[in-house]
């Protein structure tokens, strides 16, 4: 039996039934001790108790765990109630069943709330005011800086201020036409350009501190002038998220995502030239509010680390597409995709042989269908992901990095010759994609002795994350439940990992992988190469993870790609993405479009999806062709399907034909594939403009009519590059809609016919979309082969 117990839940949104509550104390706060019993042979009928102790003195065992129910799989939950105690005791706890089953030693010292409301003193130290507080651990400096690009502003522990810190009369910063200064009466900072008030800072701040004082948490709030609220990063239900409560926390969530994100980015910024980038990679909420007052009021919660500042922010200034800029800046250049790139995907779960494969390309063949990349997923053991599946080789230690040439096929029907295959692939022009996770596990069957070399050899040297009892953190749910996670962080780590992949991108000649499922630090004890923990890299964590495939990539000179779902602050350095894991269903295709246009405007520059939808039953014919012609039309064109057993829900159009009786969708999907073909000079060279100028491909109306009122609320729309403008019908059974055209002429892309700005009321046949070019632009070129291209059958 195990007893399974953590800090924090799982999940940030809801509980996972075996966290502590609150995960971090404070003075007046009962703790529940929730916990889960696992891997029991039958009905645990025993007893349970709580042992603790407070600041080392023992206190009477807790001996009535209250049930909470059992889960789909039949595992027992329980909990125990622990009382409220003052601040800075420290808890000791451990759960123990009468079998004699215990769990680890947990611990936490009760926080002390702190309102810090009126500063003690105000000093002006060149471009700098520096608000001190006096609290009853010490001091807090809240220091604000300002110059023509922006602000910031941090909050540390400092020493109590002296008579000298305090100014006799106001004091104020200015830079260019930028003023920040005390607001008349006190009670806030405001940030001024010119006559214009961009933001106002209230001075109250609640605070969780330590015994040291040291802050755990952080609460204040910034009001932002403004309607819109842009940035968050990838969000499924909106590109503005005023009026929301948002979460930046990189988590996964098969299907439905609503406010939850594989990819948050800790940026957001509103229509009136003024934004926020907030430093830390720990998990933080936002609360949005909006109202008549034409800003927008963030009520923010950070979590902080102590040691280090507790929080430290940019205030970016200028438009929308300079706030990008600006971001980019900060936080490294954009990935520019190669060429290929932009061409058409094929990606299906299901293609699990080499059989399989060549049916896929024989497919292609017989439709006349084009195509420049092939993503592969499950193709290799399923352990590490470094060789194909059922390799016969000598069993190594650990530490050996395998050749292509070590590797022995000629007994496995499955992938008979993995090399000629890939060699096949390559000679036809389509790159190869192959998919990765960030684990090390033992096969469902238990028998793969190579596996278990890799794996102890990684418990050994320490390459997987860490637990402070000294065992090695396991994912505990999901797909991946037990395994071993890769700590990215460990220089040598990252090298043995790369090297295990090398040869098949000399050898096998891989152009890129799919680094899936970055979101798996769950657990705030995992501890991580240089002692951060994963409270602290929840959110980094994905980073370190693409950034060591982008670098295997740049050490074995591939101008390749790497393909993800899940990032934070930078992301864009590393990887292009996708929006994870849809359903196929009208609300998940809107949602896809609401998470391409929020991340880009969160700088995310390229992003796609799957087609249609990942999971569930096949899509309709309506909702498989209106998502057809919207991924021709976006950053990337991908279908892709989960594994299911039985039936073949394949995405790709020759399974559909068959299974919907629809022989010339085949004939619909070259159409659109054909078009993108086309497309393709034009996505590159936008691509290139986009990399060097933070634009993203799929850009919001916002970035080039920031002053217009329609187009900051246009949601629905989207440029495609400089030249084009996309409006997808979203409405199952709509055969039209209405379009907003911003200033400027415009011309339809499929007809030449001119259009003037404002609103119309289109028509658009099932099947297709509305796209127009924009007058006098280069991509007026385009009119050359998009004039006629409509698709004239209907579905």
């Amino acid at each position: 039996m195990i007893i399974r117990h953590q800090y924090n839940s799982a999940s940030p949104y809801e509980s996972c039934g075996y966290e502590r509550s609150p995960a971090y104390p404070a003075a007046g706060q009962p703790v529940r001790i929730h916990f889960r019993a696992e891997e029991l042979c039958g009905p645990f009928c025993g007893a349970w108790q709580l042992a603790w102790a407070v600041n080392g003195a023992a206190r009477p065992p807790l001996r009535q765990a209250e049930p909470e129910g059992l889960d789909d799989e039949g595992r027992a939950y329980f909990s125990f109630l622990l009382p409220a105690l003052p601040s800075f005791s420290r808890v000791e706890y451990r759960i123990q069943a009468s079998n004699g089953v215990c769990s680890d030693l947990f611990e936490y010292t009760v926080l002390d709330p702190v309102v810090l409301e009126r500063p003690a003193a105000l000093r002006q130290a060149g471009q700098e005011l520096r608000l001190y507080f006096s609290a009853r651990q010490g001091g807090y400096c809240w220091a604000w800086r300002l110059n023509e690009l922006g602000a910031s502003h941090t909050l540390a522990p400092c020493g109590a201020p002296g008579p000298s810190d305090a100014l006799p009369g106001p004091a104020s910063l200015a830079a260019g036409p930028y003023t920040l200064s005390p607001a008349p009466g006190g009670g806030a900072l405001e940030l001024w350009r010119e006559d214009r008030r961009l933001l106002r800072a209230p001075t109250r701040l609640e605070l969780l501190v330590t015994a040291e004082g040291c802050v755990w948490q952080a609460r204040l709030t910034l009001e932002l002038a403004g309607e819109h609220l842009y940035g968050t990063g990838e969000r499924y239900t909106s590109p503005d998220q005023a009026g929301r409560q948002v979460v930046f926390s990189s988590f996964e969530r098969f299907t439905f995502q609503g406010q939850r994100s594989y990819l948050p980015i800790p940026l957001f910024y509103t229509e009136r030239d003024v934004g926020v980038l907030h430093g830390g990679g720990e998990e933080f909420t936002a609360e949005f509010e909006s109202g008549c007052e034409a800003l927008v009021r963030a009520r923010l919660e950070y979590q902080c680390t102590p040691g280090t500042p507790a929080f430290s922010d940019r205030i970016l200034l200028g438009p929308p597409p300079a706030i990008l800029r600006q971001y980019q800046a900060l936080t490294g250049p954009a990935l520019e995709p190669p060429d290929w790139a932009f061409g058409p995907w094929v990606s299906s779960n299901r293609w699990e042989t080499a059989a399989a494969v060549q049916e896929q390309l024989q497919q292609l063949d017989r439709h006349h269908i084009p195509a420049t990349v092939f993503v592969l997923e499950r193709w290799s053991d399923d352990t590490l992901f470094d060789r194909f599946e059922a390799a016969r080789h000598p069993v190594f230690p650990g530490s050996h990095c395998f050749s292509g040439g070590e590797l022995d096929f000629s007994h496995n029907p499955r992938w008979p010759d993995p090399h000629a295959l890939c060699q096949t692939l390559s000679a036809r022009g389509l790159h190869l994609i192959l998919w990765q996770a960030p684990i090390l596990r033992m096969p469902p069957s238990g028998e793969y002795p190579q596996a278990q070399q890799d794996m102890e050899y990684a418990i050994q040297q320490r390459y997987c994350v860490m637990l402070p009892t000294g065992q090695p953190f396991r994912c505990p749910e999901g797909w991946f439940k037990g395994s071993l996670l890769l700590d990215f962080t460990n220089p040598e780590a990252v090298a043995w990992w790369q090297q295990k992949r090398a040869y098949l991108l000399k050898e096998y000649h891989a152009c890129g992988f799919k680094t899936d499922s970055g979101e798996l630090v769950t657990d705030d004890r995992a501890l991580f190469f240089g002692g951060a923990t994963g409270r602290q890299l929840r959110n980094t964590y994905p980073l370190h993870y693409e950034a060591a495939y982008r670098q295997l990539l740049e050490k074995e000179q591939v101008r390749g790609v790497n393909f993800t779902r899940a990032g934070y602050s930078g992301a864009q350095k590393y990887a292009i993405h996708w929006t994870g894991d849809q359903c196929s269903c009208f609300s998940e295709y809107r949602a896809q479009l609401a998470a391409c246009l929020s991340a880009g405007l969160s700088g995310v520059l390229f992003m796609g999806f799957d087609l249609a939808g990942f999971a569930g039953r096949l899509p309709t014919l309506e909702l498989y062709c209106r998502s057809v012609s919207l991924a021709a039309f976006s950053a990337l064109m991908q279908f892709h399907s989960e594994p299911t057993q039985g039936a073949n829900n394949d995405r790709s159009p020759w399974n559909m034909a068959r299974c919907m009786h629809a022989p010339w969708l085949n004939a619909y999907f070259r159409h659109y594939a054909d078009l993108r073909m086309q497309l393709m000079p034009y996505l590159a060279a936008e691509a290139h403009f986009c990399a060097q100028n933070a634009r993203p491909l799929m850009a919001h109306l916002v970035l080039d009519w920031p002053g217009d009122p329609a187009a900051q609320a246009c949601h629905t729309q989207y440029m495609l590059g400089r030249s084009l403008l996309v409006a997808p019908v979203l409405e199952e059974g709509a055969l039209g809609r209405t379009v907003y055209l911003p200033a400027g002429r415009w011309l339809g892309a499929f007809d030449g016919a001119p259009y003037s700005p404002g609103l119309h009321r289109l028509p658009c046949g099932e099947g297709e979309l509305l796209a127009f070019v924009k007058a006098g632009s280069p991509g007026e070129a385009l009119l050359r082969f998009l004039r006629g291209a409509g698709w004239e059958r209907g579905c």
